[in-house]
């Protein structure tokens, strides 16, 4: 039997309920921007906004850790 390169990385294909809440999840946000494009693009930029705020923060950390 042949080892598996990463055993602890999940089977592709997931369950039907995932596949389910995944569909769900697209349909809500193809919604949200074409029945609120103003609120979607605010999202989104608050989105980008937090995940910038978040990489300066660990560039911040590890530049001072190799001080």
């Amino acid at each position: 039997m042949a080892k598996t390169q990463f055993p602890m990385m999940p089977k592709t294909g997931g369950g039907v309920l995932a596949k389910l809440a995944g569909t769900v999840f697209v349909l809500a946000v193809l919604t949200m921007v074409v029945k609120q494009p103003t609120e979607a693009a605010q999202l989104l930029e608050g989105i980008g906004g937090l995940l910038g705020s978040a990489v300066e923060g660990l560039m911040t950390f590890l530049l001072e850790m190799g001080k």
